[in-house]
């Protein structure tokens, strides 16, 4: 399974380090998919699910990394029963 991350919000000390990755991050949903479904592999969009952490745009908040995994576990079971 194929996971686009969420978009990259509000950058504090890594600004200059991921210039323009605001703008850029919002198509990261639209190009996973487009190779989710070249390479024939399940998909899921974080963003769907979560957002980055107010505290530096990039990273996750626990609560946020909790119902990911749940996210993922709930696809995967999908997965797995639709292949039975």
């Amino acid at each position: 399974m194929l996971l686009a991350p969420p978009v990259i919000v509000r950058l504090t000390e890594f600004r200059e380090m991921f210039e323009g990755a605001e703008a850029k991050s919002k198509q990261f949903s639209r190009h996973f998919r487009r190779v989710a479904q070249e390479y024939g592999c399940h998909f899921l969009d974080a963003a769907q699910v979560i957002r980055s952490s107010r505290l530096d745009g990039i990273h996750f908040e626990a609560a946020e990394h909790r119902k990911l995994g749940e996210a993922v576990a709930a696809q995967v079971r999908k997965i797995v029963a639709d292949s039975a």
